[in-house]
């Protein structure tokens, strides 16, 4: 949820109000790992996204909904064909 927020509070400097053009999800969600990192040292930033992508996959693979719903959101997985 903290992406959500993350996006959210954002929003105006996202969606182009301050800039003229709009960032992906998949951008922001490098932008969030990159603020949200204490240190700035692009291997430990490069490590928080793996473990995120690993963890997300996991949720993925156990049947979590609202991590199936994200992935498709940004574009990790193509929506299911039910």
């Amino acid at each position: 949820m903290d992406i959500y927020e993350h996006r959210i509070s954002n929003a105006a400097e996202i969606s182009g109000a301050v800039n003229l053009s709009y960032m992906a999800l998949e951008e922001h969600l490098l932008l969030y790992f990159i603020e949200k990192s204490k240190e700035k040292k692009r291997i430990k930033i490069e490590n928080a996204v793996l473990e995120f992508l690993i963890s997300l996959k996991a949720h993925m693979t156990a049947g979590w909904d609202r991590a199936c719903l994200f992935s498709q959101l940004y574009g990790f997985i193509s929506p299911s064909k039910e």
